[in-house]
């Protein structure tokens, strides 16, 4: 298949309704912060609603992108779910050792690798490498939309959450764990068929992938907003996503 050009991933036929999250999401943040305000809604409601709303549209995004729709929604729920706990596992694991700032890095991307390494074994029921991308972008953004209403709550004024950083974050989500674990994603899928079964392990391009998103996650945490880096994590995920397309038959599965 022609990979589509990188304007045409964000218009029909390839997406559409990821605009109608993000609005969507938007309006209702505003409403439950207004609400909270005039003391009619719970103070958190907004900042649960605006911490869903960058990865959901990211996730909406990419669900529409693979166009083999090997993928069903339920699977989707429980990849996102999978992402909120390794959020929680690696919180309790980065305390325990005391892996803070660039080292949570060394962590935090092995353990969502993980379940990508367990689908990986079923070729037939997720033949694509689409479906890599999007299973990695699920886990991710299950993991960011945690991690950024725990920062929102640790660095805001008591039991007010912070909604700079809950802004600053919704904005970096692109760039972020969705991204570096759906490039891991990708990247395992083509491995995948070159290398079947436990041989993954022994391919030098899916190490040098794991080793590259956490360079990527270890330079974020260590420099933090920094324009190249963040074009860096959405070039690369762009290159995924096109190679992806091409490596995909129109009827799904992989070109021969």
């Amino acid at each position: 298949m022609h990979p589509p050009s990188w304007k045409a991933l964000f218009r029909k036929p390839y997406a559409s309704r990821w605009k109608g999250v993000l609005v969507g999401g938007l309006l209702l943040s505003s409403l439950a912060g207004l609400g909270a305000r005039f003391e009619l809604l719970p103070e958190g409601l907004y900042a649960v609603l605006l911490s869903l709303t960058m990865p959901l549209t990211m996730l909406t995004l990419f669900y529409e992108w693979d166009i083999t729709r090997a993928i069903g929604k339920g699977l989707l729920i429980f990849l996102f779910l999978i992402g909120i706990g390794a959020t929680v596992l690696t919180a309790i694991i980065n305390t325990r050792l005391g892996l803070f700032g660039w080292k949570a890095a060394l962590c935090e991307e092995p353990i969502k690798a993980l379940p990508l390494l367990l689908l990986a074994y079923f070729p037939r029921r997720f033949p694509s490498p689409l479906s890599g991308v999007l299973m990695g972008v699920c886990i991710g953004t299950g993991f960011m939309a945690v991690e950024t209403l725990c920062y929102a709550y640790h660095l805001g004024a008591e039991t007010t959450p912070d909604l700079t950083i809950l802004l600053l974050r919704s904005i970096q989500t692109p760039f972020t764990h969705g991204t570096w674990t759906g490039i891991l994603g990708g990247i395992l899928w083509a491995v995948r068929g070159q290398r079947p079964g436990w041989c993954i392990f022994g391919s030098w391009t899916f190490w040098g992938a794991l080793a590259a998103v956490i360079a990527l996650h270890a330079l974020k945490n260590a420099l933090g907003v920094v324009v190249y880096l963040d074009a860096l994590s959405g070039v690369l995920m762009v290159y995924t996503v096109k190679r992806a397309f091409a490596e995909t038959n129109p009827t799904g599965g992989e070109t021969p």
